[in-house]
């Protein structure tokens, strides 16, 4: 039968569950795999907190995981040195690629005074795609990227008021705006 191994590291209280093997010819084979069980919230009701898993329990003789009683609560701080991990999918930054291309905003993008192109380019894409943009409703935001069609003076003067960034696509109606722009 199984059993969890309780240990100290640098004055805090952990716990696994240790692999069991067996010997067959000789040769020590694994039964199973260990189970990191983290740190230890109740030692006596099975009680542990992991940052994959948050506050749980586990069962030693059905080997399940189960979720603790909400009073149990941890005053662990997250651990600052780990950085979020970032998946950005191939598929989902050449669709805006080819948008932002096709839209001719790449020509606005680079026409900008940055002298790296690439990284301006993927930060853009990485604010369009990131989780936290699309959790926004209306124009709830430090920057937007706008069609020809959204550019009216009430607009404009929005996002001005509102202290937002933006980059728009000038409507053909607007050539003399442009090339006051250009000449500024």
């Amino acid at each position: 039968m199984r059993k969890i191994n309780f240990y100290k590291s640098r004055g805090q209280l952990y716990a696994k569950v240790p692999a069991t093997s067996y010997r067959e010819n000789g040769k020590v084979k694994k039964r199973n795999d260990g189970i990191y069980l983290g740190r230890v919230i109740d030692e006596s009701k099975n009680v542990f907190y992991s940052s994959d898993r948050g506050i749980f329990t586990y069962d030693v003789a059905s080997n399940t995981f189960g979720i603790a009683d909400e009073t149990y609560v941890t005053n662990i701080p997250d651990d600052q040195r780990k950085r979020p991990k970032v998946c950005l999918d191939f598929g989902d930054s050449y669709f805006v690629y080819e948008l932002i291309r096709a839209c001719g905003y790449d020509l606005v993008i680079n026409s900008l005074p940055y002298r790296n192109k690439d990284t301006l380019n993927a930060m853009i894409q990485y604010y369009i795609l990131r989780d936290k943009a699309n959790d926004h409703a209306g124009i709830d935001t430090d920057f937007v990227l706008m069609d020809a069609g959204y550019f009216t003076d009430d607009n404009i003067d929005a996002l001005y008021n509102a202290g937002i960034e933006f980059i728009t696509r000038l409507p053909e109606r607007n050539r003399n705006l442009y090339s006051a722009i250009l000449s500024e």
